[in-house]
């Protein structure tokens, strides 16, 4: 099985550092850049089923084995998509802080357009549990800097305008979902409600742990998506 990685809002293909140091070389991790970021060098896109139709056509040039989907934040979003419109290619999906719709505050939007520098420390504060050492997000704040600011508007304008809440049924892949308990922007609720509606799914919430889960919990989430692939592996 291989896992394929989709990145959050304003993030890049580097917010999965510590899943590839988990996972590889037992499960190869791809790790998408998309467009806009990263290393990604085509122009942003403002739509969710855009961004997944691109990012479908970056996993195909790999010809992945068994490819398994981990989407964060908006990420999650375009997973939920995918899953959609192609759903007897992926073999199971992970779904980490994200929603089948996801809101995003008109504060946020005003700060990403007038005073970047500050979104970005917002961004750190609403990002984290207050039980986290904002050290361990460091690296994910650097690589935001980076990012164009009309690139994370444009994220924020697919994460607005999405909404899957009528089709999750639909979904027949089997589905990870995880959560945090102490996350502002994709509260737990959230997840509870793509478990409620996605009828193979299994949900867990993490305690302690903010949005970034996946980095200020990595061993936990990583532990899930590890136990998960095991049942995926004996189900074959």
């Amino acid at each position: 099985m291989s896992l394929i990685c989709l990145h959050g809002a304003g993030g890049s293909s580097n917010f999965w550092k510590l899943q590839r140091e988990a996972f590889q070389p037992r499960y190869p991790v791809l790790a998408v850049d998309l467009p806009g970021h990263g290393e990604n060098s085509q122009p942003a896109l403002e739509t969710v089923e855009k961004m997944a139709e691109t990012s479908y056509a970056s996993i195909l040039k790999y010809k992945p084995h068994r490819p398994i989907l981990v989407g964060f934040s908006l990420g999650g979003a375009i997973a939920i998509q995918l899953l959609l419109d192609h759903p007897a290619f992926f073999s199971g999906a992970v779904l980490i802080a994200t929603g089948a719709k996801l809101r995003v505050l008109p504060e946020i939007l005003e700060l990403v357009r007038n005073d970047y520098s500050r979104y970005l420390e917002v961004k750190a504060h609403l990002s984290i549990s207050p039980a986290t050492d904002p050290e361990l997000i460091r690296f994910v704040m650097d690589d935001a800097k980076k990012c164009d600011p009309i690139v994370v508007e444009k994220d924020f304008i697919a994460c607005q305008q999405f909404d899957a809440r009528e089709r999750l049924k639909q979904i027949v892949t089997p589905t990870l979902i995880i959560s945090a308990q102490d996350d502002q922007l994709t509260p737990p609720r959230f997840g509870r409600f793509l478990a409620e509606n996605i009828p193979r799914s299994t949900f867990h919430i993490i305690d302690r742990a903010g949005h970034f889960v996946c980095i200020e919990r990595a061993a936990r989430v990583n532990q899930h998506i590890s136990d998960f692939l095991h049942f995926l592996e004996r189900d074959q």
